[in-house]
């Protein structure tokens, strides 16, 4: 049977999740070209970020399996770029910047994680607000999907990191009301500044292919249309 509220309250022994404002509607007025053009820069930010922390110091004082979490997770970034490029997506930035100490240690490299992670989930959530506008659904539960991943890395670096419970919050974060505001909040990445002083190249595909090794994510079908047809009788059955 589903339990009770007071069944549930014992089982978790305290242990709760943050409370997560529900998303808002938005006001903002934003292109195909402007979305999939600011999703493709956040996923070359990510490409590269998981690159440089593969080959930091850091990332063979780690169990292999927590090695593996890393190399998928530049895989799928790898694959999320691939498809919005393949929807029109302008190429994106082929140099990134970084704070000079992200790559050097394990608990810097993690915060940074938890930064653009945060930050692509809230990319998709107003992306989809912004398909589901401009009458775009497949794109809309695509964006999902993707999204979904994210939270995955989210939480994995969480782990990585002993934060516990990983997973803690009741919602994702709709922190961006447009997906302008994810370009605003990722232009150091993008551009540099006085502390974004670390430029890394966006890898090739050969690269990527070295450091993700036989650590690839398993490869999903983008959603689709489905037709759905009544089912006929026939007379006398």
């Amino acid at each position: 049977a589903m339990p009770s509220d007071a069944q549930v309250i014992a089982a978790i022994h305290g242990v709760t999740c943050e409370a997560v404002p529900l998303a808002v509607a938005a006001t903002c007025q934003e292109s195909l070209a402007d979305i999939l053009g600011i999703a493709a820069a956040a996923e070359a930010v990510g490409i590269t970020f998981y690159y440089q922390g593969i080959l930091g110091g850091f990332f063979h004082d780690l169990s292999e399996t927590r090695q593996w979490y890393l190399q998928a997770a530049l895989d799928e970034e790898r694959n999320h770029l691939a498809y919005l490029v393949a929807q029109g997506a302008a190429s994106p930035p082929t140099r990134l910047y970084y704070p000079a100490n992200a790559f050097n240690d394990l608990p810097t490299f993690l915060g940074i994680l938890d930064t653009l992670e945060n930050a692509f989930i809230a990319a998709y959530l107003a992306a989809m607000q912004q398909f589901a506008r401009l009458g775009l659904p497949l794109l809309a539960q695509t964006a999902g999907q993707i999204l979904g991943v994210e939270a995955e890395h989210r939480i994995l670096g969480r782990f990585i990191g002993g934060q516990q419970p990983p997973n803690n919050l009741c919602l994702v974060r709709a922190s961006f009301p447009c997906v302008a505001d994810a370009a605003t909040a990722l232009r150091p990445f993008l551009q540099g500044s006085d502390t974004f002083t670390r430029a890394a190249d966006l890898p090739t595909t050969t690269q990527i292919n070295v450091a993700v090794d036989r650590f690839g994510c398993a490869p999903i079908p983008t959603a689709a249309y489905r037709t759905f047809l009544p089912t006929v009788r026939r007379a006398g059955r």
